[in-house]
């Protein structure tokens, strides 16, 4: 028996952009395998959840020209008028409930901490890492105080996955702390959701892109330190940031990048951009201390691009290092050594080349496993 699911999608109606995690929901509801029994819903503290109607799918898809070419505010203000309204459709009162965010806010939590008490099978939680709390200086957190809402609810929670090995291991071994080994699932995220058309190396291409928050973990300033250091040397490699500055002082660096007629800073930007970036770049660098996943490595792979990366990132765990340059840290030599390669037009070619071999997850794939662990 196929069960109805009601998909709270709170954050990313209240607040669109486009972080890797709202990529997640997007695909989830692109690929559900039995989109008729998927309801969409987004949480209200006075009403609890609340039914979104399908006419927002188009805008969540991205298959909307209006919401594609919207800001990041105008979006938001478009999605505001689907959210809490009074004509809502109805969500089925024997659905279980999937929840494929991280949130914060403390009445959502204990809403759903007394949903688990209750009805403590009815509620299903897709994880993504601890990182603000067992990583916390790097990402720009000086107090998790207000993050212990959520950290509770997902420990005492009784349906979890995970999207990685190695998150699943810190529920294990330092969130839940008590030996259990059953905790769930791993659902591994797909690699396709750019849908970029495989890629060819050209010796004209000259641009390396870095994808990603600007938050302090993603290590974007040692990037930019390694860029300078080879243009004061004459080099001719261009610099592309993406990404939104968040819970950190970047303006020092940023400032200093900027002043370069080689660097570019992109933000708040719809896949189209992206693709339309990938198409030009030599190799892509993602070179983050932790992570809980780490999807462009895989997205840049998946088109053909190589990618400069940190060997810890767990979405390159299981892969052959086909079209990587994986190292051991993200120091400053470190990347400088790896840009140096790429240069190399024989170096690029041959990374090129392996990039082709490898075989990637499909969000398909993970919508269909997740909905199987749902109805299980």
């Amino acid at each position: 028996m196929i069960r109805d699911v009601i998909l709270d999608i709170t954050e990313f109606v209240a607040n669109p952009i486009r972080t890797g995690i709202q990529r997640v929901v997007r695909e989830l509801i692109r690929y559900w395998p039995h989109p008729e029994h998927l309801k969409l819903a987004s949480f209200d503290a006075s009403r609890g959840l609340v039914g979104l109607s399908d006419s927002v799918l188009p805008l969540l898809l991205d298959e909307d020209e209006q919401a594609r070419e919207a800001s990041h505010d105008q979006l938001k203000s478009i999605l505001s008028q689907y959210v809490a309204r009074e004509d809502a459709p109805a969500l089925p009162d024997d659905a279980v409930i999937l929840v494929p965010e991280l949130f914060f806010d403390p009445f959502r939590c204990l809403w759903y901490l007394d949903r688990i008490r209750q009805q403590p099978e009815s509620v299903f939680f897709v994880v993504y890492d601890f990182i603000p709390w067992l990583h916390p200086g790097r990402i720009g957190v000086s107090s998790t105080a207000a993050l212990m809402h959520y950290l509770r609810l997902v420990r005492e929670a009784q349906r979890t996955a995970f999207i990685s090995g190695a998150t699943r291991s810190d529920y294990e071994t330092r969130i839940k702390r008590n030996g259990v080994s059953d905790t769930g699932p791993v659902l591994p995220l797909g690699a396709d959701g750019l849908n970029l058309e495989p890629q060819m190396f050209s010796p004209d291409k000259k641009t390396w892109i870095c994808i990603g928050a600007i938050n302090g973990n993603k290590n974007q300033d040692r990037i930019c330190a390694a860029f300078m250091k080879m243009w004061a040397e004459g080099f001719d490699g261009k610099l592309l940031l993406i990404g939104r500055v968040f819970g950190m002082d970047a303006t020092g660096w940023l400032n200093e990048a900027s002043e370069q007629s080689q660097f570019r800073h992109l933000v708040d930007v719809t896949d189209d951009v992206i693709k339309h970036e990938l198409r030009s770049a030599r190799a892509t660098i993602y070179v983050s201390d932790v992570e809980g996943f780490g999807l462009p490595p895989v997205e840049s792979l998946h088109a053909g691009i190589p990618v400069i990366v940190t060997r810890n990132i767990p979405s390159i765990a299981d892969l052959p290092e086909h079209g990587q340059i994986r190292l051991d840290s993200a120091s400053v030599p470190e990347i400088t050594a790896a840009l140096r390669m790429t240069a190399a037009d024989e170096t690029a070619s041959h990374l090129w080349e392996q990039a082709r071999l490898l075989r990637l997850a499909s969000w398909r794939d993970f919508a269909v496993s997740t909905a199987a662990w749902v109805n299980q």
